[in-house]
């Protein structure tokens, strides 16, 4: 998913191939570098000359007339594609065949040929088994519930599309067995729950198109909650335990160095030790089955399960889910009867450039930009205000966004009075409405003897230490009473220690430096002290703790403050939301966490969290969504503070209760 990294080194090439020209075409394409693909395409097709490049060169022609027609450009891909049908039967290739016939059915539909395109890709399923390709058997399903719903025999698309959608469940269940490699196979599968949901919302069955959009969101994250994966110490042998340690020694001094002495060289040493770490994981997978993770069955969302999470007119569920070519809002309030929610459903437009408008609003915010008004009015525009009239009344939103909108503040956003949403309503997010419903099922932390567990300000060697931190997790503690909280700081904030008090808490706050990793989201890490007893000794302890740390630990939390930068960020997969620190939080057991969007301000952080954990630990609190509004609330009413730089970064995500 690293396409700019792709891209740099496919182009560093000397002398590219066709192979190598199409690949670098796909990479543009990913970026959405239309014109830069077009060129690319057309060289490698141009290439693609000798006789044993026959089917590089269908393929290509495949995807460049994919390119044209969606510039509505289809005289010509339409010429394009016949060629590569040809290719493919001169040398009875049935995947080929079948992947030019769905081709030319889609064409067909542009075209508004819709018996043309039925024939197609009725052609194209029957081809496609012939095959030994499940994903061709998917395209051509898609393809011919594509051209019956044209046909307008919707009940008959109704029965393709969820076939297809078969297909791709038993294709998910095949993917690599590791979460970060799961969650990097979705864009094979989630075209089927694309289209599936693009047929109900056309059809007027809001409900269900809810309902199939919300089975495709957050899968990994479900894995995770429902079954998890065996323990790796159960199962490895002496000789694995050892080379594991050599190869996590490595990436934890690759990373010391990359911390401490940042520059080119050391974050290339620090990727080049990942990329070692993730060759041991799949040699580790080949030889152990048994830690594959466990897939869950396609979670069911009912109305019943809808309408208890927004059981009174002032909450709203709002689901946003990407489709082929837009973005649909779906909005859920409680009905006038119970257990039967009202869902609606709200196509956007615009979307071709919401990417640019969010990363604008965000270099705004980090530079503290007043001229930020104008893009969250924008954006509000452009994701709301569709559904301003379905909205009224309600002042709790739980939103689950998807792809790109993992990246927006919704909370920075300006309603058409000039006001931030977080001025009149109370936020937080959540992965997906499934996720919600069995965070919600987890049982209550117990009332042990550990209402807070606070670390802050560890003592890292080459760290700038953060003054601002320690006073906010001794403000904090105090909230809770000094016979009720843990609070390690300087040398003793560590790893080892963070562990073995960890499990018994009720609330934990960690105000440290935290890492962000996107391309390997399991090694984002919390920064903290190294370990001095027990483990001295172990290579290379740099005292992070990864997300890949926290999958495996058990907590118990209602809430898990991680009070760092960029603690809500990671890797966005197409429809599994951001893997990284938040997710590994919630995956280990916690009902909710805090989290930031961008690199924050210590001293606003610190005053705001304390007033936040003040509001929560209160007699008169009504939720942590709440107690951060009313929190940053004050902050924003701090003369120095006004802008959301200071107030807007940190999210609820999880159970907000």
């Amino acid at each position: 998913g690293d396409y700019e990294t792709t891209l740099r080194i496919l182009l560093s090439i000397p002398n590219p191939t066709a192979n190598d020209l199409d690949a670098i075409a796909i990479t543009q394409k990913r970026l959405h570098h239309e014109a830069q693909a077009e060129i690319s395409y057309r060289a490698a097709i141009a290439a693609a000359t000798a006789p044993g490049q026959w089917r590089l060169r269908a393929q290509t022609l495949l995807d460049y007339a994919d390119l044209q027609s969606q510039r509505g450009e289809l005289a010509p891909a339409r010429a394009g594609v016949e060629e590569a049908l040809a290719l493919s039967r001169a040398h009875r290739d049935p995947g080929g065949e079948s992947g030019a016939l769905a081709s030319l059915a889609e064409i067909a539909i542009g075209q508004n040929r819709p018996a043309e395109a039925l024939e197609q890709a009725q052609e194209a399923v029957r081809v496609a088994h012939q095959s030994d390709s499940v994903f061709r058997i998917n395209d051509a399903q898609l393809a011919l519930g594509r051209a019956l719903e044209a046909s307008r025999r919707d009940p008959e698309a109704e029965r393709a599309f969820a076939e297809a959608i078969s297909i791709a469940e038993g294709m998910r269940a095949d993917a690599p067995a590791s979460a970060a490699g799961l969650q990097g196979e979705l864009d094979r599968w989630v075209p089927s729950y694309q289209f599936a949901v693009a047929h109900q919302i056309h059809a007027g069955n809001a409900l269900a198109a809810l309902r199939l959009a919300d089975q495709a969101k957050a899968r990994v994250l479900l894995d995770m909650i429902d079954g998890g994966r065996p323990a790796f110490e159960a199962l490895a042998d002496p000789k694995e335990r050892d080379e594991e340690q050599e190869v996590r020694g490595e990436v934890a001094r690759a990373r010391t160095l990359a911390l401490t002495r940042p520059g080119a060289q050391t974050h290339a040493a620090l990727e080049a030790a990942l990329r070692k770490e993730e060759d041991f994981d799949i040699r580790l997978y080949a030889r152990h089955p048994e830690l594959v993770l466990e897939r869950s069955a396609p979670p069911e969302i009912s109305a019943a399960d809808l309408a208890s999470l927004a059981p009174d007119g002032r909450t709203a569920l709002l689901s946003y889910f990407t489709l082929a070519d837009s973005m649909v809002l779906f909005v859920v309030r409680g009905g006038q009867r119970p257990g039967l929610p009202v869902v609606k459903a709200f196509t956007l437009g615009g979307i071709d450039r919401l990417g640019s408008l969010i990363r604008s609003f965000r270099a705004q915010i980090a530079a503290r930009d007043l001229d930020y008004r104008a893009s969250a009015r924008a954006l509000f525009d452009a994701l709301l205000s569709p559904a301003s009239a379905a909205l009224a009344g309600t002042d709790r939103w739980i939103l689950s966004p998807d792809g790109p909108l993992w990246d927006v503040p919704f909370q920075a956003l300006m309603d058409g009075q000039g006001k931030h949403l977080l001025e009149t309503r109370a936020l937080s997010y959540t992965p997906s409405l499934a996720v919600l419903r069995q965070l919600r099922e987890r049982p209550a932390a117990a009332a042990g003897p550990l209402a807070l567990l606070a670390v802050a300000n560890p003592a890292v060697a080459g760290i700038a230490p953060i003054p601002d931190s320690e006073r906010e997790a001794g403000a904090i503690a105090a909230v809770y009473g000094k016979g009720q909280s843990t609070l390690l700081t300087g040398e003793h904030a560590s790893a080892g220690l963070f562990r073995e008090h960890a499990g018994d808490a009720r609330v934990i706050h960690i105000a440290l430096h935290a890492e962000t990793e996107t391309n390997h989201p399991l090694e984002s890490s919390l920064l903290f002290a190294p370990d001095r007893a027990g483990r001295k000794d172990a290579p290379g302890d740099d005292g992070a703790l990864t997300a890949r740390d926290l999958l495996g630990m058990r907590l118990r939390a209602s809430l898990v403050v991680l009070s760092a930068c960029e603690t809500a960020r990671g890797k966005i997969g197409e429809g599994d939301g951001v893997m990284g620190l938040g997710w590994a939080v919630l995956a280990a057991g916690a009902r909710a966490s805090v989290l930031s969007q961008w690199k924050v301000d210590s001293g606003a952080t610190s005053d705001l969290m304390i007033d936040f954990h003040r509001r929560l630990a209160g007699p008169k609190t009504t939720g942590k969504d709440e107690a951060l509004r009313q929190a940053a609330l004050q902050t924003m009413r701090s003369p120095h503070r006004l802008h959301p730089f200071y107030w807007a970064a940190f999210i609820v995500l999880g159970d907000a209760r």
